[in-house]
């Protein structure tokens, strides 16, 4: 079964970081973890290597997630039904959509396969 790993990149609203982390711990990965298919492998802060190679970074978090399915596009309509049908589940107002970034990998050999 192919195997794809999705990597959301994304920042608080400026002063609203600790209303931003509330939201993702209490309801954005309770409720990823019901979608079918989907495992959440964590939330990472930037951290700042601190020598020469450091290179600025524009999002400040990164969360990983692993998706397992044979039908990409029927796995998207079932992470919108997933969602919609659970009634706390929102985009938070912290959030910024601005520079929300969430791209995904497909696994090409190896382990990732």
């Amino acid at each position: 079964m192919p195997r794809y790993i999705a990597v959301a990149l994304t920042n608080p609203v400026e002063g609203k970081e600790a209303e931003f982390n509330h939201w993702y711990d209490t309801i954005a990965i309770p409720s990823y973890r019901k979608i079918p298919g989907l495992v959440p492998l964590g939330r990472f802060r930037h951290h700042s290597r601190g020598d020469d190679s450091d290179m600025p970074t524009y999002w400040k978090y990164a969360s990983f997630y692993e998706i397992e399915t044979d039908d990409f596009d029927g796995f998207v309509a079932t992470v919108k039904k997933t969602l919609d049908n659970i009634p706390e589940y929102h985009l938070s107002e912290f959030l910024d959509r601005k520079s929300w970034f969430e791209p995904v990998y497909e696994a090409l050999s190896g382990d990732a396969k």
